[in-house]
């Protein structure tokens, strides 16, 4: 039985995509490194970021994933059909999904964690 796994690329477009809004820095610079560390040049980094990539098959995967985080039945159908055109397996879409979830949970503790201080915006 072949073992299915993400790629180090995708998994680090993932997070970017993921934790875009995310409002704690050192999740966000974390996100940043680990993908500079897999290998993702700056343009990639910042279409990451904007939940985009260059690739095909892994800007498929962002807009699925971007839809499981958005729990819209109509958008995760909508995007898990054009992944699978784009030739991801739905083994592939189950990882994506498991790792959405998990980066939509992180996002959520990050900016709740009674460490955690939001900067504060000036008004002028």
């Amino acid at each position: 039985m072949k073992r299915f796994c993400l790629s180090p690329s995708l998994g680090a477009q993932l997070a970017l995509a993921l934790l875009a809004r995310c409002v704690c820095p050192q999740t966000r610079a974390k996100a940043e490194q680990e993908a500079r560390s897999a290998g993702l040049t700056g343009a990639e980094i910042d279409a990451a970021w904007a939940g985009r990539s260059f690739d095909v098959k892994a800007s498929a995967a962002i807009t699925f994933a971007l839809a499981v985080r958005s729990f819209s039945e109509i958008a995760i159908a909508a995007s898990r059909s054009r992944a699978l055109r784009m030739g991801l397996s739905p083994q592939e879409l189950e990882l994506v999904e498991a790792r959405a979830l998990e980066l939509t949970m992180l996002e959520i503790t990050a900016g709740s964690r009674p460490d955690f201080s939001a900067p504060s915006k000036a008004v002028h």
